[in-house]
């Protein structure tokens, strides 16, 4: 057998290698956990092509629960599911995969800085999105990460579709993840999720049970943004203004006294998905129908821009090589994430209990739930909605190039700390009492003393890089 077949990478497939049935032919997007290539049928006539998500790992059990929800729903405002199964790597590991509807568009919040909707086509979108949720939630399944990054709408027919299922959930489905709070996108949790995360830090065997309402809120928070061009107050226990969200809170400003433009009933339907009371909320299909309805209506200003006057912001043209370079630097500081933050849980109980609230993902090589993350039409557009993105992104404009995608990273590694900080790296103030300015950034030192192992050592002692603040920025235009 030839040395490159064995060294094929499945985060960096050549074009035209075959997985199953299907053929890479461009690169789709790359995430911690897998890669998304846009494919076509082998052996057939020419047909549509389809998003064909490759793990990275043999036997990762989030792909065959991500096809078994899946495969129990079909409605229009979702992928369809076209096929499961395992690419037998020369090597002999099997490397599970999905292949998926290619839906051609712009995310939700792109689609809105391109189009400067009204509030009639916002009462659209959101009930087809909230059409999408019901009809995953009348299979017992839970979507867990609904936000602007993971919607898409279609460029052929303008239709709203909910996309990736990674972080989705259903009953009786085995669990995978050994954190109190499941995988999800920190501005678009609910307050409950948060108010169990900080009561349960200290209890491993406790996990957070996402419900529908999650779901609901989740969208509310995506409708927020989207009218307001800001999140919410946090809803993280202890941040500036989360009071608003605790039980007797007064919930969120609404959406009017920050765009006088939202339309009445757009507002009040807004404020009751981001309601404090779950139930108050209302299901998925009880609210599609409300939007709906309100979409028909004839009040004033239902068919006027929600900013106007202001110019469209179409994606700047970037050569393939300069996206290729920033989304492999990205790339390398995201899984890098992943292996500091536990091995941050495992050297100090205080920044443990920290990280438990926060949702900190598992070692790259354990059984936990990740969103995958790939590629958005503009280089930033994944890290304006949290750092993670749809599964299925429109083809990039440039000429397809081949990228060399970074491997998982290794361990048993002491680095010295850079010049520089990270990008996205906490910079001083440093807060917490665990915390060291190192270089104009801020670093978490460890335990352990030098020689280091998976940490940066700096005169003798080792250290890792802070995790940003967790609130999300609000100054984003939808």
């Amino acid at each position: 057998m030839k040395k490159a077949e064995l060294e094929l990478n499945p985060a960096s497939l050549p074009a035209g290698t075959r997985v199953g049935p299907w053929q890479a032919i461009d690169w789709g997007g790359q995430g911690a956990y897998g890669t998304v290539y846009r494919a076509v049928r082998t052996g057939s006539s020419p047909s549509g092509p389809v998003a064909l998500k490759l793990a990275h790992y043999p036997e990762d059990g989030r792909f065959a629960r991500e096809a078994a929800l899946l495969a129990r729903i079909r409605h229009p405002n979702v992928p369809n599911l076209l096929d499961a199964g395992h690419w037998n790597h020369p090597s002999g590991a099997a490397y599970p995969y999905l292949a998926m509807e290619w839906v051609d568009g712009l995310s939700l919040y792109t689609w809105a800085r391109t189009h400067l909707p009204s509030s009639r086509q916002v009462f659209r979108v959101l009930a087809q999105v909230a059409r999408a949720l019901e009809a995953t939630h009348a299979v017992g399944g839970v979507h867990r990460d609904v936000k602007g990054g993971n919607v898409r709408i279609r460029s052929t027919d303008g239709r709203a579709v909910l996309l990736d299922f990674g972080s989705g959930n259903y009953t009786d489905a085995e669990p995978l993840t050994r954190e109190s709070l499941p995988p999800g996108t920190r501005p678009y949790r609910s307050p409950e999720a948060w108010a169990f995360g900080l009561r349960h830090a200290q209890h491993p065997a406790a996990h957070y049970a996402a419900q529908p309402s999650d779901d609901v809120f989740a969208l509310g928070v995506s409708a927020y943004r989207l009218v307001t061009g800001q999140y919410p107050p946090s809803a993280i226990p202890g941040d500036k203004g989360a009071s608003v969200w605790e039980p007797a809170g007064a919930g969120p400003p609404p959406p009017l006294t920050l765009n006088p433009r939202v339309e009445t009933q757009l507002n009040v339907l807004i404020l009751r998905m981001l309601s404090v009371d779950p139930q108050a909320r209302g299901g998925a299909g009880e609210l599609a129908v409300l939007l709906e309805r309100a979409a028909k209506s004839t009040g004033s200003g239902m068919d006027e821009p929600l900013f106007p006057g202001e110019a469209p912001l179409r994606p700047a043209p970037v050569s393939a090589k300069a996206l290729s370079r920033r989304h492999s630097a990205r790339q390398n500081i995201r899984k890098k994430a992943l292996l500091w933050k536990w091995l941050c849980w495992l050297a100090s109980p205080a920044l443990g209990l920290f990280l438990s609230i926060q949702g900190a993902p598992e070692p790259p090589h354990s059984v936990n739930e990740v969103p995958v993350l790939v590629q958005s039409e503009t280089p930033d557009a994944g890290l304006e909605d949290g750092g993670t993105a749809a599964l299925a992104h429109t083809a990039l404009t440039d000429e397809p190039a081949w990228r060399t995608l970074p491997s998982p990273p290794r361990r048993g590694l002491g680095l010295d700390i850079p010049k520089t900080p990270f990008p996205g790296q906490q910079r001083p103030p440093c807060t917490a009492s665990y915390e060291v300015e190192i270089r104009g950034g801020c670093w978490t030192q460890l335990a352990q003393m030098a020689p280091c192992k998976d940490s940066y050592e700096w005169k003798g002692r080792c250290y890792i890089p802070s995790a940003p603040a967790p609130r999300e920025p609000t100054s984003d235009k939808p």
